[in-house]
């Protein structure tokens, strides 16, 4: 199964509008919707760019196809075009009230079962979400975090985008393995703990902040130049 379909940096799964997005330059024809200056393309974000390359990605690892039959879902699930036991479960509706998740209204949240276990050093779990920018349309994973220093397995919740409520009778969903379909990075357990201080802002910071402005416009914008320059203050 990893040989099919691997385990990858989510560097090197980047999304497919991102990696089509051309760089541009000042001068372009991108704006910005609050001042109308110039401004990069969003791949040139550092906060995008830090976030869909961040951890891992886990491919589908099986076709799966779920569609409406009499108005009640069914799914095949296939590794290799030949049918497999499914690797779906559910999360009972008795567990979800009030929550506003497109599930399925008699079974509730579906899981999909890891056929990999995860081990983590002592202190660091493992965070899991949809992959970061990729707008895939079909199924959406809910996040959450798992104490992988202590417990090795991970089975993913989704939902459907499209509620099952407006499925016609006869319509199908794919998912195609090989896609991707999880992205998951390490969290360490102790920040847990840290406390994030709220305070009104003073003259230092705003002295602080104003310096740091025409630090970023002397570099012409560039927060990769920028950043080696603020992580080697002294």
């Amino acid at each position: 199964m990893l040989e099919l379909y691997p385990i990858k940096p989510a560097n090197q799964v980047l999304p497919d509008w991102y990696k089509k997005q051309k760089i541009s330059k000042r001068g372009s024809t991108a704006f910005s919707n609050l001042d109308m200056s110039d401004m990069k393309q969003a791949k040139q974000c550092p906060a995008i760019q830090d976030i869909v390359s961040e951890g891992y990605i886990i491919p589908a690892w099986q076709d799966i196809y779920f569609y409406k039959d009499d108005k009640v879902m069914s799914w095949r699930t296939y590794a290799d075009k030949e049918e497999v036991s499914t690797t779906i479960k559910f999360q009972g509706v008795s567990q979800l009230t009030g929550m506003p998740t497109n599930h399925l209204p008699d079974y509730g949240i579906a899981k999909l079962i890891s056929p990999y276990f995860f081990s983590t050093p002592k202190g660091y779990g493992i965070y899991f979400t949809d992959p970061f920018y990729h707008f895939r349309k079909d199924i959406k994973i809910l996040p959450g975090k798992v104490e992988t220093d202590i417990w090795n397995e991970i089975n993913f919740p989704f939902e459907f985008y499209k509620p099952f409520e407006e499925w016609e009778d006869g319509e199908t969903l794919f998912v195609k393995a090989g896609e991707p379909l999880i992205q998951i990075s390490l969290y360490d357990k102790n920040l847990d703990k840290a406390k994030l201080n709220i305070n009104s802002v003073d003259e230092d910071f705003l002295e602080q902040k104003e310096k740091d402005t025409l630090l970023n416009a002397t570099v012409s914008q560039s927060f990769s130049a920028y950043k080696v320059i603020k992580e080697n203050e002294v």
